[in-house]
């Protein structure tokens, strides 16, 4: 995966993420999962990586 697709798809997710949900433990552990394996497919070496490129684009 192109770390530019990853990257759109990462931030869809923490958008997603911060929504208010039912089940808030469930929803955010969920949501870290599944962007753990979209940041590993793109070749992110952590979280804070691909936290820090996300900010870097919202400026």
């Amino acid at each position: 995966m192109k770390r530019e697709e990853a990257l759109n798809l990462l931030k869809k997710i923490e958008a997603y993420r911060k929504q208010p949900a039912m089940h808030e433990a469930e929803h955010d552990i969920t949501c870290r999962i599944i962007a753990a394996m979209v940041a590993e497919a793109a070749g992110y070496k952590s979280r804070s990586e691909w936290t820090a490129e996300i900010k870097e684009a919202l400026k």
